[in-house]
This record gives structure tokens, C-alpha cells and sequence, in this order.
């Protein structure tokens, strides 16, 4: 493969990477009307070990995949708690 082949390649992951970001958020949108209505916190650790757990299990590299869902996690909660779009 070429250099123009890889970054092809790269842009195809990337605009598949942003459109499953999209639908997270709009999902983390949701959870985050539902917590409002039912009273729960924003914040449960204990489910977030899991999703980080499980987001780096099976992956070559593991450490570097948990610091993007960390990332991305973090993001939703503060997205989820504000219950509107574009905070970041």
C-alpha cells in the first residue's frame, strides 16, 4: 500500500469512529433524560470500570484504547449532565 492508500484507509476509519461517537452521545443523551427522571446520579464508577474493562479487553493495545475511553467517557458524563449538545 501507498502512503494515499493508508490515509484513505485512516479517513474511512475515521469518519466510521465519528458517526459510532455521534450515536454514543445521543444514546449517553438519553440515558442522561432517564437518570434526570428517575433521580439517579450521573456518575456510577462502578459502570464505568466495567466499559473501560471491557473496551480494552481483546485489543493490542490496551493501555492506549482505556485512555480513549476514559476520554470518552468522561465526555459523556459532562454531556450527559448538561442534557444538551455540543459541550466540548
Amino acid at each position: 500500500m501507498t502512503l494515499d492508500d493508508y490515509r484513505v484507509h485512516l479517513d474511512a476509519i475515521d469518519f466510521a469512529i465519528a458517526g459510532l461517537l455521534d450515536e454514543r452521545f445521543r444514546t449517553v443523551e438519553a440515558i442522561g433524560v432517564l437518570k434526570r427522571q428517575t433521580g439517579q446520579p450521573y456518575y456510577d464508577p462502578a459502570r464505568e470500570q466495567v466499559v473501560l474493562a471491557r473496551a480494552a479487553q481483546d485489543v493490542k493495545r490496551p493501555a492506549l484504547v482505556r485512555a480513549i475511553f476514559e476520554q470518552i467517557i468522561a465526555l459523556s458524563r459532562l454531556h450527559q449532565a448538561r442534557g444538551d449538545e455540543d459541550h466540548a
